[in-house]
């Protein structure tokens, strides 16, 4: 069977940096000056639970554009709120001659470390100038996102999101087991991807990714970046020609051989008859693309309905199990919709104003 090239490999980090002003201490928009001189200051809720678990197996560094303040007065600031100590090194803007976004502000990080970027990982409430800054740089990165947004293009970048403090050293574990989007892309360029396949599994991807959210907000714990990867590579091997095996089987066979057993059970559950089958998804994960992908047609956001109709008229599936996948499928929808807060009725409109769909002229 056709190998996946190159080969996931889960690189051990050594170093976690920390943007400082809203990932480690609450910015003021109305205080001026220092932090550490601010009438009144706190640390981000959860954030010392995090560095106390975390201290244990990696160095930790601050990496912040903060341009009122010194390496001391940061120091300073930090001792306030009593996490002064569990850092061994401040970067600012003045120490690296540099400014995130810029690449040139990571490569002085590493440079003086004396770290590959691989060795490193940026954890900052910036989507941007700390997530997607760093994974330009050759970096992992964390994005802490307590408002719940989608990351730009409902792509997101980084390696995890987590969106309270206290589930980072959490997330650090379920990073070994989930590739880079760049390496998914790849994946799916070596097995043959077409336009069309692209376009079906962005929109699973971003569409799952979406709902991944709600569902976070709405206080149901959903691996965002799982299930956004496994958005991505569900259809994994449907150009693979092989033995007469389903590409769902193939998928989890490549996926399994890179040891990424999340994904290959996404890709395993996600074909329409599984449930029927005695295989239903098991997880949100698993659930969300499963049913994500039962509303994106080609590259249309469509109610499951119109999607289901699409698929009989192109595949002539049994009239019977057809009605009964749909009823499977009105019960998973209610479930999913109850979970993320949106009334079904309503879920179709509510993805394409949030992943900014327009409708076809």
């Amino acid at each position: 069977m056709k190998s996946l090239i190159p080969d996931h490999t889960a690189v051990k980090p050594a170093v976690i940096a920390f943007d400082w002003g809203g990932t480690l201490m609450w910015n003021d928009p109305q205080a001026t000056g220092p932090m550490m001189t601010w009438p009144q200051v706190a640390a981000v809720p959860g954030v010392q639970v995090a560095l106390e678990a975390l201290s244990k197996k990696y160095q930790l560094v601050v990496a912040t554009n903060a341009a009122d303040s010194t390496e001391e007065q940061i120091k300073l600031a930090l001792a306030r709120v009593g996490l002064e100590a569990y850092f061994s090194e401040i970067f600012t803007t003045r120490r690296t001659s540099h400014r995130k976004p810029e690449t040139a502000y990571f490569r002085a990080i590493c440079k003086e470390m004396n770290r590959s970027p691989q060795e490193m990982i940026m954890v900052g409430d910036d989507v941007e100038y700390d997530a997607a800054a760093a994974v330009t740089a050759g970096w992992q990165a964390i994005w802490y996102n307590p408002a719940f947004n989608a990351a730009p293009d409902h792509m997101p970048v980084h390696a995890q999101e987590v969106y309270n403090m206290d589930d980072l050293p959490a997330a650090l574990e379920r990073m070994a087991g989930i590739p880079s989007l760049a390496l998914s892309r790849q994946w799916l360029a070596a097995n043959g991807a077409t336009p069309r396949l692209y376009s079906h599994v962005y929109g699973v991807a971003a569409t799952a990714y979406q709902m991944a959210i709600w569902m976070n907000a709405n206080g149901h714990a959903v691996d965002s970046i799982l299930t956004h990867r496994g958005g991505l590579l569900h259809d994994l091997a449907r150009p693979v020609k092989d033995d007469g095996r389903s590409h769902a089987d193939i998928a989890a066979e490549q996926l399994s051989q890179q040891g990424l057993s999340r994904l290959a059970n996404i890709a395993d559950r996600h074909m329409l008859f599984r449930p029927l089958e005695g295989n239903p998804p098991a997880s949100n994960e698993e659930s969300l693309v499963y049913f994500c992908d039962k509303l994106v047609e080609m590259n249309q956001i469509v109610p499951v309905s119109k999607r289901l109709e699409a698929l009989s008229n192109r595949y002539h599936l049994d009239p019977v199990r057809l009605l009964q996948i749909q009823e499977y499928l009105n019960n998973l929808q209610a479930d999913l919709c109850q979970k993320a807060g949106i009334h079904p009725a309503r879920l179709v409109e509510e993805l394409k104003n949030s992943l900014g769909v327009e409708e076809p002229a």
